[in-house]
């Protein structure tokens, strides 16, 4: 289904109950506060969100969790990038 959520990003939020949310784009945002994925496609993340304050350990681990999830799944999937593209994963919608 185009717009159901890979089992792998909600892996993410099983694994990490502080994590909100994370936007996938395919162009940096204006702001900068972008990271690019290790892929053969531009794609980058954005906008994470964390509910509780975290150590920067804490917060380095879930992004780069994030990071390799995305890779991992675009790797396996390179055609995955228009479906996650433009979207932001959250763990509810209010």
């Amino acid at each position: 289904m185009e717009g159901a959520v890979p089992p792998q990003i909600q892996l993410l939020f099983s694994e990490y109950p502080t994590l909100c949310g994370f936007s996938v784009l395919d162009r940096p945002d204006v702001s900068g506060r972008t990271l690019r994925l290790e892929c053969e496609e531009e794609v980058f993340l954005g906008d994470v969100c964390v509910s509780a304050m975290l150590s920067t350990d804490q917060s380095i681990e879930i992004v780069q969790s994030i990071l390799t999830t995305l890779s991992d799944l675009l790797s396996e999937e390179p055609e995955a990038s228009r479906r996650l593209c433009g979207r932001t994963f959250a763990r509810a919608l209010h």
